[in-house]
C-alpha cells in the first residue's frame, strides 16, 4: 500500500481528536456569552430557538449552509436580530465559538503518528467542520487544508478530494483518505474514486492505540 500512496487526506473531528467535549465546550461558551448579552438587554435568550434555527439551516438544501462557519454566523444573526448593537453582538458570539472549536487536544500517540506520517507522505486535511487545522497541535504537519469554509461542496461530495487530486496533480491510486465517518469520508473517497480507511479511535469500543497500529500496518501491506 505505502508504495503507491503519495499523498493521505485526513478528516479532523472524530478522526484525529475527540470532537465531542470540544464542540460541548464551544457551544457553551456561545450560549453563555448570548445569554448574559440578552439578559444585559432586559431579553431573554431562547436557547430552544436557537438550536430549532440551527437545525432548519442545517437541514437546508442551500449548498453554502454546508458552509458550518456560514451556517452558525445565519443562525446568531437570527437570533441575535433584535438586540441594540445585533451585528457587533453576533460576530463577538461568532468569534468565542470558532475560537474554542479549534481549542482541540490531540493525543500523543495520534501527534506521534502525523509526524511520523509527514516524513514518508504529503499530508493534507479535509474536513467538513469549521476547526481552523492551523491552531491545532498537528497543523504543522498539513500541506494543505480543504473545508466548506473555503467554498467547497462537503463531503460525500467529492468535490474536494477531486481539488487534491489536480492540486497535487496526482492519480487516484496515489490518494489515501482517512476519516472515521463511512457516510461521508467514505462516500467522499467512493466518489472521487481514491482508496479509504476507516479511522475512528474514538468511538466506542475502539483504542487509540489499537487503530493507530492497525492503520500503520495496513500501510505496510
Amino acid at each position: 500500500m505505502a508504495s503507491t500512496i503519495k499523498l493521505i487526506s485526513f478528516d479532523l473531528d472524530d478522526a484525529l481528536y475527540d470532537n465531542k467535549p470540544v464542540l460541548f465546550e464551544a457551544e457553551r461558551l456561545c450560549n453563555q456569552f448570548l445569554a448574559d448579552e440578552f439578559n444585559r438587554q432586559n431579553r431573554e435568550f431562547d436557547l430552544q430557538n436557537f438550536y430549532e434555527i440551527r437545525h432548519r439551516l442545517m437541514e437546508s438544501t442551500d449548498p453554502s449552509m454546508e458552509n458550518m462557519t456560514q451556517m452558525r454566523q445565519v443562525a446568531i444573526t437570527e437570533i441575535c436580530q433584535d438586540l441594540e448593537d445585533s451585528g457587533s453582538v453576533a460576530a463577538k458570539a461568532l468569534e468565542i465559538f470558532l475560537t474554542a472549536r479549534s481549542n482541540a487536544a490531540v493525543p500523543a500517540k495520534i501527534h506521534t503518528m502525523m509526524e511520523r506520517l509527514a516524513k514518508q507522505f504529503t499530508l493534507v486535511s479535509v474536513t467538513n467542520g469549521n476547526c481552523d487545522p492551523n491552531k491545532l497541535s498537528i497543523g504543522q504537519f498539513f500541506s494543505k487544508n480543504y473545508s466548506p469554509v473555503e467554498g467547497f461542496r462537503a463531503k460525500p461530495q467529492p468535490e474536494m478530494l477531486l481539488k487534491v487530486l489536480d492540486d497535487f496533480s496526482l492519480e487516484r491510486s496515489q490518494v489515501l483518505h482517512i476519516g472515521d465517518s463511512l457516510d461521508k469520508d467514505g462516500l467522499a473517497a467512493k466518489n472521487a474514486g481514491v482508496s479509504f480507511y476507516h479511522f475512528a479511535p474514538f468511538y466506542e469500543g475502539n483504542t487509540i492505540d489499537s487503530t493507530v497500529a492497525d492503520f500503520e500496518k495496513y500501510l505496510t501491506q
